[in-house]
């Protein structure tokens, strides 16, 4: 390419445009969701049956998942999955459903066209070479495979769906903490009002904060994230969150989401998360 440009047989601003798929270490793939919700959960399990600390004044332990983007989305996930484990979910900026081209961050995007549907890209790397970045995946487009990423498969991995909202509310469930720019450039403000209309609609506790105003400490931007402050967040409400009595969280710890053909049912048992896929 570089010889080409030389020879001023191509455009010096040139840039051949090409993709890889990321190769984790481990072998792992991008399920999205499902699998590092209940990878969480797990872990939450595992700490309250081998506590590593003792607790000094009582009360018990609770559960509290923060999360920025996509980690809020996979805090409310696990909300959705094992509602009665979770005290507080703490989340800033999430998204809430597939919306859009937000399936481009499965990965198989690129089978459709890597130049619109990729996770990330780079242009720096190599002074000839635009990279298109995508992550392993076995989900894919082809409705005849056993690994298409259909419609099921999709709203399950949705906290923003009103049936599903239904079930979740007749179990304990945590209650919800969310900050969002009204002006958010990459999660749709409006997706989130609709997801706090329906968790109040159905009588979930929620304390909504929609930020239209930068006051350079806590709220530093509008734009998605708003420069958030971890520490201050925590700052802000953890004394009111100790201060609030534990559930009652006595309950079947199972739970079932119809997905159109599919039925996933999610099972606490033996200190774990247990997933099973029927239709």
């Amino acid at each position: 390419i570089q010889k080409l440009k030389l020879n001023q047989q191509l455009h010096q601003n040139y840039k051949l445009k090409t993709h890889v798929s990321f190769l984790p270490f481990k072998n792992e793939y991008q399920n999205f969701g499902i699998m590092q919700a209940m990878d969480i959960l797990n872990a939450i399990f595992y700490i309250k049956e081998n506590s590593p600390f003792k607790l000094m004044r009582g009360g018990g332990i609770r559960t509290i998942l923060f999360g920025n983007s996509y980690g809020g989305y996979l805090a409310n996930l696990c909300a959705k999955i094992a509602p009665w484990s979770i005290d507080f979910i703490l989340d800033n900026s999430s998204f809430v459903n597939l919306f859009g081209n937000i399936f481009r961050l499965i990965g198989f995007g690129k089978e459709i066209d890597f130049t619109r549907y990729h996770g990330t890209y780079d242009d720096t790397l190599f002074k000839n070479i635009f990279l298109y970045l995508s992550d392993k995946t076995y989900w894919n487009n082809n409705k005849f495979s056993k690994n298409y990423f259909s419609n099921a498969r999709k709203i399950i991995r949705e906290p923003l769906n009103k049936e599903h909202l239904i079930i979740q509310s007749l179990y304990p469930n945590p209650k919800y903490i969310l900050y969002h720019s009204i002006f958010d450039e990459r999660s749709p403000f409006k997706n989130k009002e609709n997801f706090v209309h329906i968790l109040k609609e159905l009588n979930f506790k929620v304390e909504f904060f929609a930020i239209s105003q930068v006051d350079n400490k806590f709220i530093k931007n509008l734009n998605h994230g708003m420069g958030l402050s971890t520490k201050l967040f925590f700052k802000k409400h953890l004394l009111q969150i100790l201060k609030e009595p534990l559930q009652d969280k006595i309950c079947k710890k199972e739970v079932s989401y119809k997905c159109d053909e599919l039925v996933y049912t999610f099972k606490e048992e033996n200190h774990q998360i247990i997933l099973n896929i029927t239709n």
